[in-house]
């Protein structure tokens, strides 16, 4: 029998709790073994064919990425796919500290790893325009809408599965 290869995964990160995910490649089977990094992924046999593979992927107790491979019949996947369990997001920082009352471009750094999860940014309780989050997740760009009147600190607030803030003077 040809040994199972393990070519891709989808989604690539999980949050910390675990989830589904779908394995892809070729020489697969409904009764695979998944696991790697001491983390097991029980297979839906009823999802998964000789292409792909579907299983939940158990939890971790911290932010951590693991190669996970696939077992066909005791026989190991020369290949391993990249499976990174998220934590919770965080923001480190705020540049600039301080935006003049037409608004502008403001920069957070922390944990935004989470980014699809992005909803919504906002700073005094107004939406900032267009969030991006670079690919590594982190950091996250907005434009920050102008503000009324001059104010001791807005609020910078963002959504994603766990909420999280901090402050910028605006």
């Amino acid at each position: 029998a040809d040994a199972p290869v393990a070519s891709s995964i989808s989604p690539t990160s999980v949050p910390l709790s675990g989830g589904l995910v779908t394995i892809s490649g070729s020489y697969l089977h409904p009764s695979a073994v998944v696991s790697g990094g001491g983390l097991s992924c029980t297979v839906d046999v009823a999802a998964s064919s000789s292409s792909q593979v579907a299983c939940r992927a158990q939890g971790a107790a911290q932010a951590r990425s693991v190669a996970l491979s696939v077992s066909v019949n005791g026989v190991a996947s020369s290949s391993s796919v990249a499976l990174a369990y998220l934590g919770a997001p965080s923001i480190s920082s705020v540049t600039p500290g301080e935006l003049p009352l037409a608004g502008g471009q403001i920069s957070l750094l922390g944990n935004f790893s989470t980014a699809p999860g992005v909803t919504r940014v906002t700073v005094g309780g107004q939406e900032c325009v267009s969030p991006a989050v670079d690919t590594t997740g982190g950091s996250l760009t907005c434009t920050a809408p102008s503000m009324v009147a001059p104010g001791p600190r807005a609020l910078v607030a963002f959504t994603l599965e766990q909420p999280s803030a901090a402050r910028v003077r605006a």
